[in-house]
Parts: C-alpha cells; structure tokens; sequence
C-alpha cells in the first residue's frame, strides 16, 4: 500500500521473523474481549489464539509515520482473497486507518476479478464496519459471521 497524501503515512510493510511477538501479542491485546464472551473455557480461548499466531507469509505490519500499529493478514487463492486478519492498536481504531487498508484490499482484489472473504466473531463490533463496507453474510454459526464480497 502507498503512503496516503494526508499527514499521516500508512504503510505495509512486510513482515519478519522479528514481529511475530508484536503481532501474537497485539492479537491478545485487540481480541481478548471478544474471545472472553464468545467461549467460557480457555481451551477454546487458547484454540483461538493458536489460530490465529503470527505467520509471517500472509502478514503485513501496518505503520504509521514509521511506527508498528497493526497487522494485516491476507491469504490469496486463485479465485479469492481471505482477510484472515486485520488489527489495529486501541489507540489508532475508529480513526478510518482499517477502513482505508480493507477498500484497498478490496479494490485490488476485485480488479482481478477476485471476491474478498472474512471471519468475524459476532461479538465484535467490527462485523457492523464489514457490513457497513458492502460484505454480505454468507454463513453463520453460533460464534461468527462469515462474510465475502463480490467484484462488480
């Protein structure tokens, strides 16, 4: 992704074998509530978070004027593209930083003809952002929505 033109530069920046603390840790920071409400037992919290554990192929590390603030995961297929994962720090949500990356991501991948797919806990409030964005919900079960958009 190319810096943005306003004051702050967003920037994906591939990952290294030295962000997999920062990102295993920002996942725990960003997602410990909402896994705390969707399961009461710690194997299914632990499952959680050893799904969900750094990798450094599909991962990108957001930045900000040089600063570490997120994640981006994606995995590519031949006819689609999943957002495993996007994360933000606390102190940079709500603030249109997300919303900018996944219309990118979007616009790209709906350029080459591909359909975005994601996960979302049904707690997190960010499944009414996706909705919000043009996903539509094509699966569900009692812990998430599962939702894809289509190119045009």
């Amino acid at each position: 992704m190319k810096p943005d033109s306003s004051t702050n530069q967003i920037v994906l920046r591939d990952a290294t074998a030295h962000d997999a603390s920062f990102v295993d840790w920002l996942t725990r920071t960003v997602m410990e509530s909402y896994v705390s409400k969707t399961w009461s037992g710690t194997a299914e919290r632990n499952a959680y978070f050893e799904k969900n554990k750094f990798d450094r192929a599909s991962t990108k590390i957001i930045q900000m004027n040089g600063k570490d603030i997120g994640r981006l995961s994606l995995i590519r297929s031949k006819d689609s593209l999943v957002l495993d994962n996007i994360h933000l720090l606390p102190e940079f949500q709500g603030k249109g930083i997300g919303t900018k990356i996944i219309e990118q991501v979007m616009n790209d991948a709906h350029a080459q003809g591909q359909s975005v797919a994601l996960q979302v806990l049904r707690v997190n409030p960010a499944a009414k952002l996706y909705l919000k964005m043009g996903f539509k919900i094509y699966k569900q079960d009692a812990e998430r929505l599962y939702l894809r958009t289509e190119p045009d």
